[in-house]
């Protein structure tokens, strides 16, 4: 359920979305092609605030699964943390002295949970009150 090392993540090149690609060279993970509901937003607008933080591989399948699962507008309020030590803007060190070993993994309340989880799981586990029909 969650990545160790040593995997390759791959896609199809899409032209039409080489505009999204800064530099096709660096290190980042795939593009996210969901799209987010409002709830989703909300969700991960709550986890950012929380000091909640999705800690990521860009070459992991299974944070690219579970980015998927917020969709790309929500994505982009969460807080995640480049673990790949060769990712572009990585945060390796950080995700040493966290003792992270497996992607994806999440920080609530200072406890690290490793594994893509269901939204309404990671709900639960943040007492999140809002809206849960994502």
């Amino acid at each position: 359920m969650y990545c160790w090392g040593g995997l390759i993540w791959s896609t199809n090149v899409d032209p039409s979305n080489a505009i999204d690609v800064a530099n096709p060279t660096e290190n980042v993970s795939p593009i996210i092609t969901t799209s987010s509901s409002p709830q989703k937003v909300k969700f991960a607008k709550f986890l950012r605030e929380n000091n909640i933080v999705m800690y990521s591989a860009y070459w992991c399948p299974h944070c690219h699964d579970q980015k998927q699962l917020f969709g790309k507008e929500a994505v982009k309020e969460l807080k995640v943390v480049e673990c790949a030590k060769d990712g572009k803007d990585n945060e390796y060190e950080l995700c040493q002295t966290k003792g992270i070993s497996g992607f994806p993994s999440w920080e609530i309340n200072g406890e690290i949970i490793s594994g893509t989880r269901d939204l309404n799981e990671l709900a639960t586990k943040t007492d999140y009150q809002g809206d849960l029909n994502f």
